[in-house]
């Protein structure tokens, strides 16, 4: 769920996706693309841009979504053969939010499907990794994770931690007497 006041949707929001105009756009070449000398945008025109804009585009049927390479056939293929070891933050911090973004916008229920069994299979990882890595081995883990994988290795490793300072502590007996409230 987008938050207003949340920095890590709003910078979700900021990942490029590629569009391809409808209708042409005046005014908007050089700003979209800076690689033109055109001052307009014709129809058919392709350029990337922020995802918050493409979606207020398509919902005004001034653009096509089309699916980022991001989640195309090559990185498919790499998820379909091993997802925990796709390095997923080089091609984006926020790949598992964008994908599902992406696929609700374009009606590509395979990106979707590509994101939720990539996201389920790095998650059992993830869950061993927080429970038994080194400090010296999550130097190398960590930086290939995305910023929700990030949350979820933090959250599982406080646990853990809190775990331990629980077990250690002796904090008394614990009875098994029910207390009476009347």
């Amino acid at each position: 769920m987008w938050d207003y006041y949340d920095v890590e949707s709003i910078l979700e929001e900021e990942e490029r996706v590629p569009v391809t105009f409808t209708v042409g756009a005046k005014g908007l070449g050089q700003v979209l693309d800076p690689s033109t000398d055109q001052n307009d945008l014709p129809t058919g025109s392709q350029v990337e841009v922020p995802f918050w804009m493409a979606n207020s585009l398509v919902s005004r049927n001034m653009v096509r979504l089309s699916v980022p390479k991001i989640f195309g056939e090559k990185v498919k293929r790499e998820l379909l053969a091993d997802a925990t070891c796709v390095d997923l933050r080089d091609r984006s911090r926020y790949y598992f939010e964008l994908g599902l973004k992406v696929s609700l916008l374009t009606n590509q229920t395979d990106v979707a499907m590509l994101v939720l069994s990539s996201f389920r299979d790095r998650y059992q990882r993830i869950l061993t990794e927080c429970l038994t890595i080194s400090e010296e081995e999550s130097i190398k883990y960590l930086p290939r994770l995305t910023s929700e994988e990030r949350e979820l290795f933090d959250a599982g490793r406080l646990s853990t931690i809190l775990f331990k300072v629980w077990r250690q502590s002796r904090p008394g007996k614990i009875g098994t007497k029910r207390r009476r409230f009347y």
